[in-house]
Order: structure tokens, then C-alpha cells, then sequence
């Protein structure tokens, strides 16, 4: 992109003396080039580059898929944008500066959680504990939800999800007495510390 757009030139070569001066001083600029990356986790499989006009029009130069890179001259102040190849929320919006060459690299997609794999907890309640039993509550995101109880001495086997979080209370005074996240291993075991 050495110049605007042919249309953008040609328009300024009919019109007045001023937009005449303006169209020459910008070819007179020393052009740069911008260099842009779309990383193998860029949010977008296929990313479009666009230059903005100083109408505010946008005016599509070339794909980049991901995993590549590609260069694009322009000049100082020219505003470029990547969006989705096809359409799409804004990517990246960059204005050139007058570095010979400018990299720019394409956002990377949010990280994925990781896929909850069904588990089985074994919740005990050692012998000696100060209290006679815990309640036993799964930390739902809405809140703490109630699954039952352990008794001082007992074991309980809790079916779950791995990151699913417990926590094991005092049923009488509601003290917090132990707390677990269930890991992705099948089987697990969780004991209440003891003097909590």
C-alpha cells in the first residue's frame, strides 16, 4: 500500500489545488512496512487486513491464515485492522509509525477449561477429630449445596467431576473443617485434617 486506493488518487488529481498538495505530500512520504503474524492460536482460523480511509471506510488488502505472516507497505499514520476473515468483531487496530518495519501480531484465542471427566472422591473423617461429623457440600456456582454427611471414623464415596469443588463443615456451628477440588484422577481420597 504505497499510496490510497486508485479511486482515493485519482479523485484528488481532479479536485482542488489543496487536495492536490495533500495527495503529493502523502507520496512523498517514506513508505514502511508492516509485518503481520497470525500465530497457529489466533482467535481466528482465517484473519482479513483491512485499511481504514481517512473516511472511515475499510478497505480489504489480503488473508492471512493462521500459521502464516505477510507484509504490507504503507506509510506513516495509515491506520490498518484485522477482522475475521468474512466478517467479525475487530482483532487488532494499528496505526503505521515511521519504523522502517513494524511487526503485529493477531490475538490468540482464549484458552479452553479443561473437559470435566467423572471422578469418585472418598471423604473421611479421621478418628480422635474434635467434631462428630462434617457435613458434606458441593461449592455449586450458585452456592454451597448439601450432600450428605461423614461421621467421625466414617468413609464416604462422593461421585463428582474433576475441578468440582467441596468443602466438609461442622454441621453445628457451620465451621469450615476441610475443602477439596476434585482432581482428573479416577479415583480420590480426601481426609479432614485433624485440631481444624
Amino acid at each position: 500500500h504505497l499510496r490510497e486506493p486508485a479511486s482515493a488518487v485519482r479523485a484528488a488529481a481532479g479536485g482542488s489545488a489543496s487536495s492536490r498538495s495533500r495527495s503529493s505530500r502523502a507520496m512523498a512520504a517514506t513508505p514502511v512496512t508492516l509485518r503481520f503474524h497470525v500465530p497457529a492460536d489466533c482467535v481466528a482460523p482465517v484473519v482479513s487486513v483491512f485499511w481504514l480511509s481517512e473516511g472511515g471506510g475499510e478497505i480489504k488488502y489480503q488473508d492471512i491464515p493462521r500459521g502464516a505472516s505477510a507484509s504490507q507497505e504503507t506509510f506513516p499514520g495509515h491506520r490498518w485492522a484485522l477482522r475475521p476473515a468474512g466478517g467479525g468483531a475487530l482483532l487488532l487496530e494499528v496505526a503505521a509509525t515511521t519504523d522502517a518495519s513494524q511487526d503485529h501480531t493477531c490475538p490468540a484465542a482464549p484458552p479452553q477449561p479443561a473437559p470435566e471427566v467423572p471422578v469418585a472422591v472418598t471423604f473421611s473423617l479421621p478418628d480422635g477429630h474434635p467434631s462428630a461429623s462434617a457435613s458434606l457440600l458441593w461449592r455449586a456456582p450458585g452456592g454451597e449445596q448439601p450432600y450428605g454427611a461423614v461421621a467421625r471414623g466414617q468413609a464416604v464415596r462422593q461421585e463428582t467431576f474433576s475441578g468440582h469443588r467441596w468443602a466438609l463443615r461442622d454441621p453445628g456451628a457451620g465451621t469450615l473443617l476441610g475443602e477439596y477440588t476434585a482432581a482428573a484422577e479416577t479415583d480420590q481420597a480426601y481426609a479432614v485434617p485433624m485440631g481444624t
